[in-house]
């Protein structure tokens, strides 16, 4: 994923207001693609452990039950979402 120049832009404001440091274009930008990758990474790995809690059953984690907690919250939203798709993929299919 590559940030826009605008937000690139804004970090470097961001960085300078918060913590007095100027970066320049560079480091602005390699810094936010590393962020942008670290939260990429840290989504695919909730979407992960949610899709497990989902074909297990709900079996908990060994996170602790605030973390399980969440799972079932999340696991609840994403099933919704995939009976939706579900739904709409049989409807296309009977009109189409």
């Amino acid at each position: 994923m590559i940030p826009s120049k605008k937000k690139i832009d804004e970090l470097k404001e961001l960085v300078k207001r918060d913590f007095g440091v100027e970066w320049t274009d560079q480091e602005a930008s390699d810094e936010a693609f590393n962020l942008l990758n670290f939260y990429d990474a840290l989504g695919r790995f909730a979407m992960e452990d949610i899709q497990k809690y989902i074909d297990t059953g709900g079996e908990p984690s060994f996170a602790g039950p605030d973390y399980d907690k969440w799972l079932a919250e999340q696991a609840e939203i994403v099933k919704k979402i995939q009976a939706d798709r579900k739904e709409v993929s049989k409807s296309k299919k009977r009109k189409g």
